[in-house]
């Protein structure tokens, strides 16, 4: 449902088992994400241009299978703490967004590019599949905590952006 003019999904869960892709990008009305918790199998989530958007309920940011996430353009969303372990794509651009967490170890692909991020939490050490990192535009980013050097070229990620002085 690309493009749509909706402003919530439904209340409660609902029975999705067998739901693998959501594609809600481009619904510029859409604030809140329902409870995904029984979409098990869910795979995709493209939310990319949901500029109302201001929460995702908490089971999203834990589906069991969930491979790509993408937040692109979402201008509102400040805080986002992703536990699931299958997450390979996490596409951001949240402008507000401030604080995040993510702790999946299957992530090759990371764009952080033009949010309000300071600092990249230390988890971030232990994604070893990391091939693709993108920080363009993160003027707010001051250090990346945890991480040194070494293991940016160990872990062949490719920073956009110059990083002078930042990394610990």
């Amino acid at each position: 449902m690309p493009r749509s003019k909706l402003k919530k999904l439904w209340d409660g869960v609902q029975n999705l088992a067998n739901l693998e892709k959501i594609y809600l990008d481009a619904s510029p009305d859409l604030v809140e994400i329902p409870d995904l918790s029984e979409a098990e199998k869910l795979k995709t989530i493209d939310l990319c241009d949901c500029e109302s958007l201001r929460k995702l309920h908490p089971s999203i940011l834990s589906l069991p299978k969930l491979e790509i996430l993408n937040l692109s353009g979402c201008r509102e969303i400040e805080n986002l703490n992703v536990h699931s372990k299958s997450l390979q794509r996490w596409s951001n651009g949240c402008l507000s967004l401030k604080e995040f967490s993510v702790t999946s170890h299957e992530m090759t692909f990371l764009d952080l590019s033009y949010t309000a991020i300071c600092s990249l939490p230390s988890s971030i050490q232990f994604n070893r599949k990391l091939s693709l990192f993108y920080l363009k535009g993160c003027n707010n980013l001051e250090h990346l905590s945890g991480v040194s050097e070494t293991e940016f070229i160990t872990t062949n990620l490719s920073v956009l952006q110059p990083l002078p002085n930042i990394i610990d």
